[in-house]
């Protein structure tokens, strides 16, 4: 293949210290170490042959801590260091070594997580449309405008409302 999209991933909400270790083992194997070894498997023979393109999924959540989503967070901060160190190695200008952080999309996401999409979720055709109109090796794509407005704000600020959000999704969970 000339394309590989790493977008398979598993996310929990709850505290850190409590996800059972099991579900915890299986999400860091599918966000990272699948990641990793499809980039390798892929990269390689994209060198050997005339070049191609791989875009790695992460989140806009990798650019902070997570309260109470804290390892989804941090596999997705691996997403983007894997990804701009491998595209750091990679010279070969034939290919193409990217990562998309997009917010929160309206997929089923949420809802094999058990909670709605926030009402300011993004369109993933959009999301997608975006990615393919701006693959350039090397960098880091923010789909949407908000997001990319949002990404200087101080990491405490954007903590404090992760943290109350994903409070807010447990609370509602729990009444159900």
């Amino acid at each position: 293949p000339d394309v590989l999209i790493n977008n398979a991933g598993i996310g929990y909400t709850g505290s850190g210290l409590q996800i059972d270790a099991g579900r915890e083992e299986d999400m860091i194997l599918v966000n990272d170490l699948a990641m990793v070894r499809l980039t390798r498997l892929f990269a390689v023979d994209m060198q050997k042959r005339s070049g191609g393109t791989i875009l790695n999924i992460a989140s806009t959540g990798a650019f902070q801590a997570g309260p109470l989503i804290a390892e989804y967070y941090a596999t997705k901060a691996f997403v983007v260091r894997f990804t701009r160190g491998i595209a750091l190695e990679t010279t070969d200008p034939r290919m193409c070594i990217c990562c998309l952080c997009p917010g929160p999309l309206k997929t089923s996401f949420y809802a094999k997580s058990g909670v709605k999409a926030p009402v300011w979720a993004g369109d993933p055709q959009k999301t997608a449309e975006y990615a393919l109109a701006h693959l350039k090796h090397g960098k880091i794509l923010i789909p949407a405008w908000t997001d990319r407005l949002l990404a200087p704000l101080p990491e405490r600020l954007k903590e404090q409302f992760v943290y109350r959000s994903k409070q807010r999704e447990i609370q509602k969970k729990a009444a159900e």
